[in-house]
C-alpha cells in the first residue's frame, strides 16, 4: 500500500496554495511568509479551516479572510488560552489546599497515618493497587521538587506538601477514594454568591471537566477543538443561573461538546474567588472585544471558532463573572 505524502513546499509556494486552493488572502507576500514562520501552515489552515470554510464541502474559505487575520487570531487564541489555564491552576490550588487541610485535620500530619490504605475507600484489590502507586510518590528519589526531597530526608511528608506534588489527575484519584466526610467538605468549600449549594456528585464532575479542559490547554490545542468527556447537564446548572445565561435551546439539542467552551465559563463563575474571578474578566473581555474587532463574534464563524459559543458572549460573560 502506497503512503500518501505531502510535498515539501517552499514559503512562497506556501503562500500560493492559500491563495489558489483555500481561497485565503494575502495583504503582502512579506507578511504573510513572516506569519506562516511564527505559525506554520498547517496550524493556521486546518486549524481554522472548520471555522472559516465556505461550506461544508468546500475547502475554500469564506471571502476575506487572510493569512494575517489567521495569525493575530492565532496570536489571540494563545493569550486567551493562558487565560483559561490560569484560571485553571488557580481551582485546583484552592481545591488542594482545602484537601490537604480537612486530610491533616481527620488524619493527622504523619504520612504513616494519613497515607494508611485502610482510610480509603479502596474495596477491591485494582483500587488498593492505584493508591498506592499514588502514594509511592512519596519514595521517589527522581523528578521531585526540591521541597519533597528535604521533607523525605526528614522522615515525614506532610500531606500539603505531598498534595502539592501530584499532578491534578493523580489528586483526583485520591480524592475521590477519600472518605465522604472529606468530599463533602472540600466540595462545600465553594459556594457562590447566592450561596447556592454545590453538591458533591456536581462538583465531582466539575473537577473531571476542569481536568479535561486542563489537559487539552496544555497540549495546546485550539479553543474550537477543546470539549470534555465529562457532561454538565443544564438542570446542574439551572440551580445557578437564570435561563437567559444558559445554551439556548438550539444548542441544547446538538451533542454536549458544542457547548464546552462555554460551559466552561459558567462553571468559573461558581468556582473561581471573587478577587480572581474579576481579574480574569477584564482580561477576557478585552480579549473579547479585540476578537469582535476582527470579526464579529456574533456571526456564526467567529462563534464556531470560539467553540460554538452562543450569541451576546460579551454581555454573557460579563454578567457570569
Amino acid at each position: 500500500m502506497s503512503v500518501k505524502t505531502q510535498p515539501f513546499l517552499n514559503w512562497n509556494q506556501q503562500v500560493t496554495v492559500l491563495r489558489e486552493q483555500y481561497n485565503i488572502e494575502v495583504e503582502s507576500p512579506k507578511s504573510a511568509i513572516y506569519t506562516l514562520k511564527k505559525y506554520s501552515y498547517e496550524t493556521l489552515v486546518d486549524g481554522y479551516k472548520q471555522a472559516f470554510k465556505k461550506d461544508q464541502h468546500s475547502e475554500k474559505f469564506i471571502p476575506g479572510i487572510t493569512v494575517e487575520t489567521l495569525g493575530v487570531l492565532q496570536m489571540l487564541e494563545n493569550r486567551l488560552s493562558s487565560e483559561l489555564l490560569q484560571a485553571l491552576l488557580s481551582i485546583e490550588k484552592n481545591i488542594k489546599s482545602l484537601f490537604q487541610y480537612e486530610l491533616a485535620k481527620k488524619f493527622g500530619v504523619q504520612q504513616n497515618n494519613y497515607l494508611r490504605i485502610d482510610h480509603y475507600n479502596a474495596n477491591t484489590c485494582a483500587q488498593k493497587r492505584h493508591l498506592a502507586r499514588l502514594f509511592h510518590i512519596t519514595q521517589q528519589k527522581k523528578h521531585i521538587s526540591q521541597t519533597l526531597e528535604d521533607f523525605q530526608q526528614q522522615g515525614n511528608i506532610p500531606p500539603w506538601v505531598l498534595v502539592n506534588e501530584m499532578t491534578f489527575g493523580q489528586f483526583q484519584h485520591w480524592y475521590a477514594a477519600s472518605p465522604d466526610s472529606i468530599r463533602e467538605a472540600v466540595a462545600n468549600g465553594f459556594c457562590n454568591d447566592s450561596n447556592q449549594k454545590i453538591t458533591l456528585p456536581f462538583f465531582e464532575q466539575a473537577l473531571r471537566f476542569f481536568l479535561d479542559f486542563r489537559n487539552a490547554l496544555a497540549h495546546g490545542e485550539l479553543i474550537g477543538q477543546l470539549c470534555a468527556k465529562e457532561t454538565i447537564t443544564q438542570s446542574q446548572l439551572q440551580a445557578f443561573y437564570p435561563e437567559k445565561l444558559l445554551p439556548s435551546c438550539k444548542q441544547r439539542q446538538t451533542k454536549h461538546t458544542e457547548s464546552d467552551f462555554y460551559i466552561l465559563f459558567l462553571l468559573f463563575g461558581l468556582f473561581l474567588k471573587q478577587s480572581e474571578k474579576q481579574i480574569f474578566k477584564d482580561q477576557v473581555l478585552n480579549l473579547l472585544r479585540i476578537f469582535d474587532s476582527l470579526l464579529p463574534i456574533n456571526e456564526e464563524p467567529m462563534r464556531r471558532l470560539l467553540g460554538n459559543i452562543p450569541e451576546n458572549m460579551i454581555e454573557r460573560v460579563e454578567q457570569i463573572l
